[in-house]
């Protein structure tokens, strides 16, 4: 049951990948064929162990047929994974890798893709508990598409899986290793999307941690270097500074830190887009202490 809620998260990871290629003119037939399949993949996936084998066969017939009535539609790349899915679901964790590598060897130009369809093939190896191979398959990911946003989950995500195994000394090396990889990805893509995900997920790691003032500095990053930037949306900026004001208060239990972190923002950006906002987020802070309201009276 674990490994089937494992698997089914994992689908609606890629969900949003799928829907922004049914969104493509032209293939509104395939995306009301695929979106109906779908919802039964869905069901397929709540619990896999009581379905009926005739089930898992219909639907993948079903995406077959698909597939093969339209070889040329936008969609059939995501079709092709949510098939691959749906053997891993059966437990043909045999043919899913099979279905997962002719994607890697029929969209070698899709990075984005094949690092998904690699990143399916190391969760066939997870669900055979089979960590070792499962492991090496992540790192050839990293190696190999380094840039796409599979990659760059892939390190905390493996960090988790030890810390799921109760692996403590082996959660900690692999943070270490994470953080590494982040702050060379944030370094050697300053400015870029992908700068952007690195600092968030090195933010990530630090939070995973403990380690909460280096989270809040590295989340002040973000929130200075991106916002203008066009990568990051208003709503993630929101959530940011959110982030920050709890950690400042309640982990850190002292106000000054998100205070001085907004401040020295504002002092050099006089043009700052949230300049105005991280002002109000200040007098507040005062405000909490004016009133007596001191970070320590949080805890």
């Amino acid at each position: 049951m674990k490994k089937a809620l494992v698997i089914y998260l994992s689908i609606l990871v890629g969900l949003f990948a799928v829907l922004f290629v049914l969104g493509h003119k032209g293939d509104y037939t395939v995306e009301r064929k695929a979106w109906k399949l779908y919802q039964k993949h869905i069901d397929i996936a709540k619990d896999p162990v009581v379905i009926p084998d005739r089930t898992f066969e219909d639907v993948i017939a079903e995406y077959e047929k698909i597939i093969s009535q339209h070889p040329d539609s936008r969609l059939t790349p995501g079709l092709h994974i949510r098939l691959g899915e749906v053997y891993a679901l059966k437990k043909d964790y045999a043919q899913a890798r099979k279905i997962f590598n002719d994607i890697i060897k029929l969209h070698p130009e899709n990075q984005e893709l094949s690092a998904e369809a690699m990143f399916k093939i190391g969760q066939t190896h997870e669900f055979e508990r089979n960590w070792v191979e499962a492991n090496k398959v992540y790192n050839v990911i990293i190696r190999e598409y380094s840039k796409t946003d599979t990659a760059m989950r892939v390190p905390i995500y493996i960090a988790n899986y030890y810390r799921n195994e109760n692996d403590f000394q082996r959660t900690m090396e692999a943070y270490e290793v994470a953080v590494r990889y982040y702050k060379k990805m944030a370094s050697d893509h300053d400015n870029t999307r992908v700068g952007l995900n690195a600092t968030r997920y090195l933010s990530n790691c630090y939070l995973e941690q403990n380690r909460w003032a280096e989270a809040v500095e590295t989340l002040g990053v973000v929130i200075e270097k991106y916002v203008d930037s066009g990568y990051l949306t208003i709503e993630n900026a929101d959530m940011t500074i959110k982030t920050i004001n709890i950690v400042s208060a309640y982990q850190l239990q002292d106000y000054d830190i998100a205070i001085k972190l907004y401040q020295g923002i504002i002092d050099r950006n006089p043009g700052h887009r949230l300049n105005g906002y991280l002002e109000k987020v200040i007098d507040a802070f005062h405000q909490l202490r004016g009133k007596g309201v001191e970070a320590s009276d949080l805890k």
